[in-house]
């Protein structure tokens, strides 16, 4: 092994990224395959909400005990594929095409940040690491929630969340470009591990983030999307 394998590098965070898709194209195809759909009625297969539930505990785990990302980074993506499959279908069926046009704009979601981090158009500050974090921790506890009372049996719907208006729209706009900027985060982690010379098992929390980020920005665009096109 060379000197520089013992250390966090780029090609390591590539090969553990690399695998981590693998992973969820996987579980994504056997979460299509599971769930079917049809002009009568939606089958959604009974494991979906815990995996959803699960794929919440694993992100906690992971950043909460970063030695074991290796072991926990892969089952979630096993876990969000399942996920990702079987609400693509859903939505695929409604809305056909909407999969592709998800997928592509959020490969250039992708591009677009990491040619604004490394052209130091944009600079990850502490102020804006804040911003992200406190915005996303707001986001994510309306999710939760709406999540929790639904468990309960409670009708709630969050005001304008999933309405197809213009505020709805707006508001998913707002957490698409949210979820969005975690992509700098994600390139500042990796920049300052290789700079530091981190442990090499700092790599799988990096591919980690990278690929929690890609679900998040997927699953926002693919919400956006759909509130457009219902409006067609």
């Amino acid at each position: 092994m060379e000197p520089s394998e013992e250390f966090f590098t780029i090609r390591g965070v590539v090969r553990v990224t690399r695998l981590l898709f693998v992973l969820l194209l996987i579980g994504g195809v056997i979460g299509w395959k599971a769930t079917e759909v049809s002009p009568a009625f939606i089958s959604i297969p009974g494991w979906i909400l815990p995996a959803a539930l699960a794929g919440v505990a694993l992100t906690f785990v992971a950043y909460m005990k970063p030695s074991i990302a290796r072991v926990v980074a892969p089952i979630y993506a096993v876990v969000e594929g399942l996920l990702l499959g079987s609400i693509t279908k859903v939505y695929e069926y409604s809305f056909e095409g909407i999969a592709l046009q998800a997928a592509l704009l959020t490969i250039g979601v992708f591009g677009t940040m990491l040619w604004l981090y490394s052209a130091r158009i944009v600079k990850v500050t502490g102020k804006m690491r804040r911003f992200i974090i406190g915005s996303t921790v707001a986001i994510m506890g309306v999710y939760l929630f709406q999540l929790l009372m639904n468990l309960l049996g409670v009708n709630f719907q969050t005001p304008f969340l999933h309405d197809s208006g213009p505020v709805g729209i707006v508001i998913s706009l707002v957490v698409v470009v949210i979820a969005s900027m975690h992509y700098l985060l994600d390139f500042d982690l990796i920049e300052k591990a290789v700079n530091s010379k981190a442990p090499k098992e700092v790599e799988w929390l990096a591919g980690f983030g990278l690929l929690l980020t890609t679900v998040w920005v997927y699953l926002e665009i693919l919400r956006l999307l759909a509130k457009i096109r219902s409006n067609d």
